[in-house]
């Protein structure tokens, strides 16, 4: 074989090294895959932060739902007592969340035609005289001479509902006369107290009618409607206590008192007050998620100009706030183990711990 006729394994012997990549070109990847890591994570924050609201207004919507079942169901039990205007506090309530309740409508006409029936005198058949003034009873001035005399002016200050003056009447009658009807005087006081404690429970000086309905405490058991009153009053003088100067507290009481009394003394909108006041702090500090949270139950209530301002605010702050998940960025060494067909060392990228 000639020398030219042998096969030239020269060029063959060589092994074809590849091109290897550029560390700036390993980095720009590592880099497009953060950012595609980040957004993937945004994306699940995301809705899951959507499923979240969601499911929130959805146990809202169910907690009011409820609540409307409970009140008409306590206003038909009013009724059947007789307590028609606490049946029609409930009742209003009830019809300012949701105007076409038909149920709600036909107890809140029960309710009315009762009191109204409640209050007009029943028409009997008497001769015809002249008619004159019935002067109202005066106090008696000085020490009681006729007990007889005096419990006729008591019976008739209490038909009258001139309560605190037949409170006055009868304080003064068992102190003179111990013993004389005390039974009879004590229902009359009785009753006094709590009609003097339900209008100043739903007035302006609940402190005073619980003062009252402990006094009628003592002279007899309280009913169950006098009960719940007195569960209302404390959540209310609870709640206003702590206003201002502990907002979570406050809240705390006026979440209660709106759940179980939503009509009894503006509870829910006193509640709304406590949340945006509260949220309000909390945005001072910069503390944006849990103001977040606040102005969004604030804003289940009433509306308020400027809670939605307010609530756009905590949502961008909070969402600013949140600290993304931080992923470790791989470190490039350089080794000399390879070596190519020159005899030069070529640079081998490995990522670090």
């Amino acid at each position: 074989m000639r020398p030219n006729d042998q096969p030239n394994t020269t060029a063959e012997s060589v092994p074809q090294q590849r091109p290897f990549p550029s560390k700036w070109r390993i980095a720009g990847l590592l880099i497009i895959g953060l950012v595609v890591l980040i957004i993937w994570f945004l994306g699940v924050a995301y809705f899951g932060w959507q499923r979240g609201e969601a499911l929130r207004e959805e146990s809202e919507t169910q907690a009011i739902t409820e609540q409307i079942a409970r009140q008409k169901e306590l206003a038909a039990g009013n009724i059947n007592e007789g307590n028609y205007e606490l049946a029609l506090l409930r009742l209003d309530w009830v019809i300012e969340q949701d105007a076409g309740d038909q149920a709600a409508l036909a107890l809140k006409s029960d309710a009315e035609n009762g009191l109204l029936v409640l209050f007009t005198p029943t028409p009997t058949a008497v001769a015809t005289a002249v008619p004159t003034s019935t002067p109202l009873p005066t106090p008696t001035v000085g020490p009681i001479s006729s007990p007889n005399d005096e419990l006729q002016r008591i019976r008739r200050l209490v038909a009258t509902k001139e309560w605190q003056a037949a409170v006055s009447a009868i304080t003064k009658f068992q102190l003179e006369f111990p013993s004389y009807e005390r039974q009879e005087t004590d229902t009359y006081l009785y009753d006094a107290y709590l009609e003097i404690a339900v209008d100043m429970l739903n007035g302006d000086d609940v402190e005073a009618g619980m003062y009252y309905l402990d006094l009628a405490a003592t002279l007899g058991d309280l009913s169950q409607t006098m009960i719940d009153y007195e569960t209302w009053a404390e959540l209310y003088l609870q709640g206003v206590a702590f206003y201002g100067a502990n907002w979570d507290a406050s809240a705390y009481y006026f979440r209660d008192l709106c759940l179980a009394a939503p009509f009894y003394q503006n509870s829910c909108t006193r509640l709304q007050e406590v949340l945006i006041s509260y949220g309000d702090d909390r945005a001072s500090v910069q503390e944006w998620c849990p103001a977040l949270d606040l102005y969004t139950e604030a804003n289940r209530y009433d509306f308020v100009p400027d809670l939605n301002q307010k609530l756009e605010t905590a949502q961008e702050m909070c969402a600013l706030a949140t600290p993304t998940p931080e992923i470790p960025t791989p470190e490039l060494t350089v080794t000399a183990d390879a070596v190519d067909s020159f005899g030069f060392e070529t640079p081998v990228p490995t990522t670090g711990p």
